[in-house]
């Protein structure tokens, strides 16, 4: 999304930026959001409570937008709190303003449409992985979709993204590096080619 932030930077009468401190709540659930927020700088999580537990749905990292599969819904409601987990900085786009972007570079048309069909891919990929029973070929299912390597922020996200506990993942990813399956180094896994 660096074509946007280029696109921002000659027209700032587009948008406001926000800078959030870390655990900060940027947007409540059930809050009404007429917004698209590109993520400038900085982690968030998309979280709801189950039966007096959170449950994180969905993670957000720089060069990521938040509800921009809102703004052209009918519904515009939120599921969740946007929390953020680092300090970040937000910029807010009206929907007026978003449409003049992409109306107006081609370029980035096409960087915003790649971005969302990625979103849909990685979405089919993942609720393909979570049916998997078993958490071993879970994991190597999903590092195998996603090109053979994936970044994650921290083991922690990465089992809740994979819905297991940390422990289990972390002895999994262990077993599987002694193994020689896979090369793990600090937030970075691939499969052994």
């Amino acid at each position: 999304m660096n074509k946007l932030c280029i696109y921002l930077a000659k027209n700032k009468k587009l948008y406001s930026v926000k800078k959030f401190s870390k655990n900060s709540v940027v947007l409540y659930e059930n809050d009404f959001f007429p917004l698209i927020i590109f993520v400038l700088k900085g982690n968030l999580v998309a979280e709801t409570n189950q039966f007096d537990n959170p449950l994180i749905f969905n993670y957000f990292k720089t060069n990521d937008f938040i509800g921009n599969n809102l703004i052209f819904s009918n519904e515009k409601i939120l599921k969740g709190n946007i929390i953020c987990k680092t300090a970040c900085e937000l910029l807010y786009l009206r929907k007026d303003e978003f449409l003049q972007i992409l109306c107006s570079s081609k370029v980035f048309l096409e960087e915003y449409l790649t971005y969302c069909s990625n979103i849909i891919r990685n979405e089919k990929t993942l609720i393909k992985c979570l049916k998997i029973p078993n958490i071993r070929n879970r994991i190597l299912y999903y590092i195998q979709q996603n090109n053979g390597s994936i970044y994650y922020t921290n083991i922690t996200s990465l089992s809740k993204l994979l819905s297991t506990s940390r422990e289990n993942l972390s002895r999994i990813i262990a077993n599987l590096v002694k193994e020689n399956i896979i090369i793990k180094e600090k937030n970075f896994m691939r499969l052994k080619r």
